[in-house]
């Protein structure tokens, strides 16, 4: 409200309770605009430029529920995919391999990890095939 914050990054939900919704249940004056302006559009040239569709979400499993419980890293990606929605968006880390290995390389250029983690590091052994 007071321009000392020069940019945010959220995505406005359609309904009313945004980013501008006050504890007190008022609205703040928020003023923003969209960085791009046909956000869809720059989606699409993204994509078709790099082949990456950006991941939204993660599922994270502690390592020893998986190592507990064979098969719970798959029923919760089965679990997933019963819920799709008919949206384009892909599932699974095979389906996100670009994204994932240029975030990986993203986060050791910008000294985020110490070294390059490879993506067999991150994910159970399994799922790199779904």
């Amino acid at each position: 409200e007071d321009g000392k914050l020069d940019a945010i990054l959220f995505h406005p939900p359609p309904d009313a309770g945004s980013i501008d919704e006050k504890h007190d249940g008022g609205r703040a004056r928020l003023r923003y605009r969209s960085l791009f302006a046909d956000p869809a559009a720059e989606s699409a040239r993204y994509f078709s430029k790099t082949g990456i569709v950006p991941v939204n979400h993660g599922v994270v499993i502690r390592r020893s529920i998986v190592e507990e419980h064979a098969g719970v890293a798959r029923d919760i990606y089965d679990a997933f995919l019963s819920t799709h929605n008919g949206s384009i968006a892909p599932y699974g880390v095979k389906a996100n391999q670009l994204a994932l290995e240029t975030l990986l390389q993203y986060l050791h250029e910008q000294h985020l990890t110490q070294s390059l983690v490879e993506i067999g590091d991150v994910f159970a052994g399994e799922s790199l095939e779904w």
